[in-house]
């Protein structure tokens, strides 16, 4: 099942939504969605960290941190992916 979000931004934000995604050559609603797509693993990560801080508070530091290191390694990847679109 698929289901449809809203999503308000500044001008400013969209501004730079429209440039990165003309850059990446999609659309702005494809960036969004492939980054959203990207850091399902650490919004998961999360969740489930959050949950655990009402049972184990050292359980769920730890999974934030983890959490938090899948995100740079996720942004890194994106960086990179977009450095070698540049240089092509």
């Amino acid at each position: 099942m698929s289901r449809r979000v809203s999503l308000t931004l500044s001008d400013d934000e969209y501004e730079v939504l429209k440039a990165y995604a003309k850059i990446a050559g999609v659309t702005p609603t494809t960036v969004i969605h492939k980054l959203f797509t990207e850091l399902i693993p650490v919004f998961s990560s999360v969740v489930v960290a959050t949950q655990m801080a009402e049972q184990d508070k050292k359980t769920s530091l730890i999974k934030l941190q983890s959490a938090l290191l899948d995100g740079i390694h996720v942004a890194t990847g994106i960086s990179s992916s977009l450095q070698k679109d540049l240089n092509s």
